[in-house]
């Protein structure tokens, strides 16, 4: 039989990788601190708790396809409907997004990109001010949290810990530590190079057809439609910062590029999030075993495209449990070893 996996933190990562466990039969229990909101400040609220969810294709200001993004998106797809169907509860939404351009570099990179290609199976249309890119999606990744976390605390799979103050160490079994930024300072792991990225969000609310509900837009800042009259709008990004308490500055950022990307439609705030990211420093995702401590495990650094990587992660997770075949060398968290002098 496979190792009991024990899952500490359930943000969208441990979520996943529960869920996986699950369906390919796997004894799993997941441990988190909710709902002790304490515990949870000083962990540093995890992204996937306030985050938009967005799987975005064609991403940046060089405007590339996000990584790996035609086979990636299909896992995703899959998984987020299965569980939705399992559930009850829709937590994939379809849009369309419109890309404008911020300056004219960024135009003139698209205009040198599109007859290459380069946004093959995503680009819809070019026109001056912009593109037209579909499909884009959005995750409901609070929504989805809270619907597993109640599935397993019927079941029995779910029980609720104090961190810091719970051992993170392995013991029989495979422990897996999906905590976040809670990572950043247990130690285990830092060698790692981990780093954080805090980041704030709005959301908004306005007359109804002051957008269209259907389409993301985007320059730079994003405002992704929760109804015909609320919206999300981010994401300020602070790298290096961990704490978690939404500003003033930003609120006042994110306020004048709501009004830019509306236009003359008037608003208001409604709520004023944040969250703090980690990330690796080649900016890919981390998992896998310690390469000293095989009863150690890490699923983290999920970036500003977690949605997308985390289904397809937990799979790399999945078949690593039941055949032993090694994960992708690209997200291996090994493939920053040796430790740093000092590091463990």
């Amino acid at each position: 039989m496979t190792t009991e996996v024990r899952i500490v933190g359930q943000g969208l990562a441990g979520s996943l990788l529960g869920w996986s466990c699950e369906r390919a039969g796997i004894p799993f229990t997941i441990e988190d601190p909710w709902p002790d909101s304490a515990q949870n400040s000083r962990l540093n609220v995890p992204a996937s708790s306030v985050g938009a969810g967005i799987i975005n294709p064609i991403t940046g200001q060089r405007l590339v396809k996000s990584w790996r993004v035609d086979a990636l998106l299909p896992v995703a797809i899959e998984m987020y409907q299965e569980i939705g169907d399992t559930v009850g509860q829709p937590f994939l939404f379809p849009y369309r997004l419109r890309r404008f351009f911020a300056d004219q570099r960024e135009r003139a990179v698209a205009r040198e990109k599109w007859p290459r290609g380069d946004f093959a199976g995503f680009g819809k249309s070019l026109d001056d001010d912009g593109l037209w890119i579909e499909p884009a999606f959005r995750v409901d990744l609070s929504g989805l949290v809270v619907a597993l976390r109640k599935r397993w605390q019927e079941s029995g799979h779910w029980r609720t810990i104090e961190l810091p103050g719970t051992s993170l160490a392995g013991g029989a079994g495979l422990t897996v530590q999906c905590i976040g930024s809670g990572e950043l300072g247990q130690g285990v792991f830092n060698w790692a190079g981990l780093t954080s990225a805090k980041g704030e969000l709005l959301e908004i609310e306005t007359a109804a057809g002051a957008f269209d509900p259907q389409v993301i837009l985007n320059r730079r800042e994003w405002l992704v439609p929760l109804s015909a009259s609320r919206a999300l709008v981010g994401a300020t990004v602070e790298p290096g910062v961990a704490a978690n308490l939404p500003t003033e500055q930003a609120r006042v950022s994110l306020e004048q590029a709501a009004a830019q990307l509306l236009g003359a439609a008037p608003f208001r705030t409604v709520s004023q999030r944040a969250g703090v990211r980690v990330i690796a420093p080649d900016k890919h995702p981390v998992i896998g075993r310690h390469p000293k401590k095989n009863s150690l495990g890490i699923f983290n650094a999920l970036g500003s495209k977690g949605a997308l990587l985390a289904p397809w992660l937990a799979q790399e997770w999945i078949a690593h449990l039941q055949s032993g075949r090694p994960v992708d060398p690209a997200v291996e968290v090994a493939r920053f070893w040796p430790a740093r002098p000092g590091m463990s």
